[in-house]
């Protein structure tokens, strides 16, 4: 792991919280994840957080909730991104 990534997440408020908060054994939509959404509504790293979620996603790994959101949410994110990419002719 890089030091970049352990400087930021040293200062994440879900450090030293229980982790079936933020991954659990089966998600049932966001319920499963309240405790955790409660945790990372105020946390200041969000954006590292969900940054390092797309960096998992590329490898496969697409569970658990990452800055505050959860796949589904990610998911529906990434769309949102995209459309406004596609449609209004942004680029990267």
């Amino acid at each position: 792991m890089n030091r970049r990534r352990e400087e930021w997440r040293g200062r994440a408020a879900c450090r030293g919280k229980p982790s079936h908060w933020f991954f659990p054994e089966r998600s049932q939509g966001a319920q499963p994840y309240k405790r955790g959404k409660e945790i990372c509504a105020n946390c200041s790293v969000k954006g590292e957080c969900l940054a390092l979620a797309e960096e998992f996603l590329s490898t496969g790994d697409k569970y658990g909730l990452f800055g505050g959101l959860t796949p589904a949410e990610r998911r529906v994110a990434r769309r949102v991104v995209l459309n406004q990419v596609l449609w209004k002719g942004e680029t990267w």
